[in-house]
């Protein structure tokens, strides 16, 4: 996280799925649901602090990438 020219920038890696734990993924209602809930608070996050979200897959690896165009506490979102 770094915090630079009144913009926030947050980096994070995830590994991608392997074939099995996308099939697993694909009938497991539950987590596809926490998955999606959880794009939909960035989305928010986005709108909210006039901010971008890019997600790319690269080298077995999920980049993703936020940034918020004014200074944010997180902590106290709702």
């Amino acid at each position: 996280m770094t915090d630079t020219k009144e913009q926030l920038h947050i980096d994070c890696q995830m590994p991608l799925l392997t074939e099995d734990e996308a099939e697993k993924l694909q009938t497991d209602e539950a987590k596809r649901q926490a998955i999606h809930t959880d794009v939909q608070m960035l989305e928010q996050i986005c709108l909210v602090y006039q901010g971008s979200l890019r997600i790319e897959d690269s080298d077995g690896f999920h980049f993703l990438r936020l940034t918020l165009a004014a200074k944010a506490d997180l902590l106290s979102f709702d």
